[in-house]
């Protein structure tokens, strides 16, 4: 018997269900039903995708591939609303849950797994944003098979995230992603502390940032270093921890920053790492003194 034809649902259609969904058009994939679970994407329904709108009653009849891009504490209850069965694979798309949160749709027969993209999908984000990255993959060999071959289609990559800390893997997500932006922040800070005015900040600072992160993309996080660290520079790591101190939090983001770029073994001079290092643990425990 010949197997059925992959028909595709989405429950959620938010900025990354809506990448989703013009990823599987693009592909010339058969999206055949969306459930809304917002504002925001009973909108995006009755704009682009009435004629593919149904409820959770009758998605599992209209959908055999459902993709499930709520929010995760939303994950269980969406997965417990889902009458499935083994004709059906159930796959969520959050980095930090493992597929335990969609135990109740497994119960039922149906097979489960993950499609966690390393993007960041913006307002408006489409299939383009697929192109080139890295997709996290879970769920058992077929369905990490048919997932693998979903990740092709739209130009991704597929890494496999079964047996993986969840929990460390999407911090690692966060750390590069989010916390780029909260760099962002303390270098805004740093530079209108010293006098220049917040709104030319990221004008000024961002070609910083994109260069460092085109190195990084084409050499080793060694090679790629630059700066005052770099060079073993300890004269000006001085300065700059002596005229960060009225702000401990700013302080603090740059010593913890500073001992992580030690890690790397630079400077290469170890008498310069060692004094880094003595000047990185005296501000941290000047910091502490503040407040207590």
């Amino acid at each position: 018997m010949a197997q059925e034809q992959p028909r595709y649902g989405i429950v959620g259609l938010g900025r990354l269900g809506l990448a989703i969904a013009d990823a599987l058009r693009h592909a010339r994939l058969e999206l055949s039903a969306v459930v809304p679970h917002s504002a925001t994407s009973t909108r995006a329904v009755h704009e682009v995708f009435a004629e593919v709108r149904c409820d959770m009653q009758t998605l599992p009849s209209r959908a055999n591939r459902i993709f499930v891009t709520v929010p995760d504490d939303r994950l269980r209850d969406v997965a417990a609303a889902l009458v499935v069965g083994k004709q059906h694979w159930v796959v969520h798309c959050s980095g930090a849950m493992d597929l335990s949160i969609l135990a109740s749709a497994q119960q039922l027969g149906a097979r489960v797994g993950c499609f966690h993209p390393l993007q960041a999908f913006p307002e408006g984000s489409g299939a383009e944003r697929f192109v080139g990255v890295t997709v996290g993959l879970d769920g058992d060999l077929e369905v990490l098979r048919e997932l693998e071959q979903l990740a092709s289609r739209f130009g991704a990559r597929s890494l496999s995230l079964v047996g993986v800390d969840r929990a460390r893997y999407h911090a690692a997500a966060v750390f590069a992603s989010n916390y780029a932006v909260a760099l962002m922040e303390a270098a805004v800070c740093a530079f209108a502390d010293a006098g220049l005015p917040a709104h030319a900040a990221p004008a000024a600072l961002l070609p910083l940032m994109e260069g460092a992160v085109a190195a990084m993309g084409t050499h080793s996080l060694v090679d790629a270093l630059t700066g005052p660290i770099a060079r073993g520079d300890v004269e000006t790591v001085r300065v700059h921890v002596a005229s960060l101190r009225h702000d401990p939090e700013l302080l603090q983001a740059y010593v913890d920053l500073g001992r992580f770029l030690l890690r790397l073994e630079k400077p290469a001079d170890a008498k310069a790492r060692g004094a880094l290092r003595s000047l990185f643990a005296t501000a941290s425990t000047t910091k502490q003194s503040y407040e207590h």
